[in-house]
């Protein structure tokens, strides 16, 4: 499973939103404002 797959099945739940509160290198999932999930995001050139 890569990012991208998580990130759909994250937001595939109900209530689930996303956000960036962190930083551009940390995607937050979350359900009902609470966070459930921290994906560090990083560049791989």
């Amino acid at each position: 499973m890569d990012i991208e797959q998580l990130r759909e099945y994250c937001l595939s739940l109900p209530k689930a939103t996303e956000d960036m509160a962190f930083g551009e290198e940390c995607l937050l999932l979350r359900v009902c404002g609470k966070i459930f999930a921290c994906i560090h995001l990083v560049r791989t050139d």
